[in-house]
């Protein structure tokens, strides 16, 4: 009888966990999304300023310089 007891414990108490986890889970995947979907929004029309700075600036590359500098030492 005592075995009985344990196994039906055992079998409720890992049912509610695993019923507690998906539940959890699923939440935190939805929020998650939420936040991916929220940042990519907000992201977009800073690109697109970016962009429409980027394309306002000289045609010259700023990592390139004119003059090669030369190091004394």
């Amino acid at each position: 009888m005592s075995r009985s007891r344990l196994l039906w414990f055992s079998l409720g108490f890992v049912t509610s966990y695993s019923v507690f986890s998906h539940t959890i889970l699923k939440k935190l995947m939805a929020e998650n999304f939420e936040l991916c979907s929220s940042m990519e929004r907000q992201f977009r029309p800073l690109e697109a300023r970016l962009s429409n700075i980027e394309s306002s600036l000289p045609n010259s590359s700023p990592n390139t310089p004119s003059a090669p500098h030369q190091v004394e030492g």
